[in-house]
């Protein structure tokens, strides 16, 4: 489950598709969306760790839906440090993700996240090791804290709220 996630230890990311699915399943009520979608930008911390702190019931429906896609889980992710130590500083805690093995014959990285469905994350990491990458999910209490954090921000230089663009596909 999502447990109370602590919004300053993983990341924003978040995908298109996995909202999308949040709102026809009416998993969570769009204020509720819209609102873990704001916090998580204003604060460039992950949606699904915002969303289990100001919500919890509503990230444990969530990660229920992401669990009838039937993708592989990661039990217990213990990140790769060799693989960590090949990225950017902060880009897998922005990313939301945490890089545990590598496949020795055919070089295949595979990496547990929230959001199994953000290809962008994978895409992102394959370009900077220049593997293949597999997702696999992991709620997210798994993955908070894994990784070292990002680099810190200057909050003061970011807008006070982020303001909401009306979206009638929302």
């Amino acid at each position: 489950g999502c447990g109370r996630g602590d919004p300053g230890r993983t990341s924003p990311a978040v995908t298109i598709e996995l909202v999308h699915r949040v709102l026809v399943a009416g998993v969570a009520p769009r204020d509720v969306i819209v609102e873990a979608l704001l916090e998580s930008v204003r604060w460039r911390r992950p949606f699904l760790a915002v969303l289990a702190a100001l919500r919890p019931e509503v990230c444990r429906l969530l990660e229920r839906e992401v669990e009838r896609l039937g993708l592989p889980e990661a039990e217990a992710p213990v990140p790769d440090l060799a693989l960590v130590a090949r990225c950017p500083p902060g880009m897998l805690e922005v990313l939301g993700l945490v890089p545990v093995s590598q496949d020795p014959t055919t070089g295949e990285v595979i990496a547990a996240t929230a959001d199994p469905l953000d290809a962008h994350a994978a895409e992102e990491l394959a370009y900077h090791l220049g593997e293949p990458v597999v997702l696999l999910r992991a709620p997210v209490e798994r993955i908070a804290g894994k990784l070292p954090p990002a680099p810190s921000v200057d909050l003061s230089t970011r807008p006070e709220r982020v303001v909401p663009v009306a979206d009638p596909e929302l």
